[in-house]
């Protein structure tokens, strides 16, 4: 069964709880549009502006008259930000914006890393705005899509058809490819290359925004060109047409590369963080963290104390030692151990009588 809605009612709150003869205070609000969501028996009322709660008795008179679950929210944005912020903890930075639509509840996050985190917590997700809203209601993620402009660097070309100059580009990341073939500028970090020299070189170039990868391929002339003013580490700017293969893996074919200046996060806040649970590659089958990059990281924004925490073992002790007494940095030392239960005592090959505790050896 579809659901029924009813736009621009545009009758004031009070109006309406005059006609249910409920005495209510004045409520500066007017009713916009009705949603009725028959599979959940709920009708949402949307209204302009929410400045004060809805009063229980009218909220009631209403259920009763209905006989369904009656919801106020505004128009637009129905959701306390700040509320949500609270109860969301570490998942919030990824929710820019939530909104209420007819009767689903729009959750807009920053990337598809934020709706891939949220994805994992969509029941508790899901429970919180029930919660906050007084009812069960849908949930939706919608990517925001932000273009994003950087100052790049042309280089010369062999026949010094160019000259060095600064220009701005709007363009793409791996992870934000667009579904469809076309024209593109990808901007990542190249983390290897390939140059396969035959009848035709092709150089193979790998880039990444450490969310996903991208092939970039070029061919011939081009292909020596890239290679040689590229290196593994570069951060580049890619322009060409983007494929995609039988088995939906995304290719750029590369028109021109560009080098760009690589960004570099800071900590800028006056109170500092203590990290106490990071793995390195010492952790058992389960992190790729360089321990010399996470320790000049934590000494470049500022940190006076970090930790290490690795499953299973404690080898990467002595190092971490090392490279924080280096950058003058607290080292704390823990590890994630297994706990099994215990078993009751085993004896293998025991061919004596009596209490294994009563015998003397």
């Amino acid at each position: 069964m579809r659901n029924a809605q009813i736009k621009d009612i545009n009758i004031p709150v009070n109006t309406l709880a005059k006609r249910m003869k409920i005495n209510v205070p004045a409520i500066h609000s007017k009713v916009d549009s009705v949603c009725f969501d028959p599979t959940k028996n709920t009708v949402f009322v949307f209204v302009d502006k929410l400045e004060s709660r809805i009063p229980d008795e009218l909220v009631r008179a209403l259920e009763n008259f209905l006989e369904a679950k009656i919801v106020f929210a505004e128009k637009q944005n129905s959701i306390d930000l700040d509320a949500l912020r609270k109860r969301l903890n570490g998942s919030f930075p990824y929710v820019s914006d939530a909104v209420i639509e007819n009767n689903k509840v729009i959750l807009k996050v920053s990337g598809e890393f934020g709706k891939d985190r949220l994805k994992t917590k969509m029941k508790n997700v899901r429970s919180i705005l029930n919660d906050m809203l007084g009812t069960d209601i849908e949930v939706e993620l919608d990517v925001q899509q932000q273009e994003i402009k950087q100052y790049v660097e042309t280089y010369k070309t062999d026949n010094n058809e160019e000259t060095a100059q600064n220009t701005v580009h709007s363009y793409t990341t791996p992870s934000k490819l667009p579904n469809k073939s076309g024209k593109v500028e990808v901007q990542g970090y190249v983390f290897e290359m390939k140059l396969r020299q035959g009848k035709r070189n092709t150089l193979l170039m790998y880039i990444t925004d450490k969310i996903d990868s991208l092939l970039c391929m070029a061919f011939d002339k081009a292909a020596n060109k890239l290679a040689a003013k590229i290196s593994e580490g570069d951060r580049v700017l890619v322009s060409g047409n983007l494929t995609y293969d039988d088995s939906g893996e995304p290719i750029l074919s590369v028109r021109q590369a560009r080098k760009i200046e690589p960004t570099e996060r800071s900590d800028t806040n006056y109170e500092k963080r203590v990290e106490l649970h990071a793995h390195s590659k010492m952790s058992d089958l389960d992190s790729v963290l360089d321990m010399k990059s996470y320790v000049k990281t934590a000494s470049d924004w500022g940190w006076e104390a970090i930790a290490l925490t690795d499953h299973g073992n404690v080898q990467g002790i002595p190092s971490f030692y090392d490279l924080c007494k280096k950058h003058r940095i607290k080292p704390i030392f823990g590890l994630e151990a297994y706990l099994v239960n215990d078993s009751d005592p085993l004896l293998i090959n025991y061919d004596r009588d009596g209490l294994i505790n009563e015998e003397q050896y």
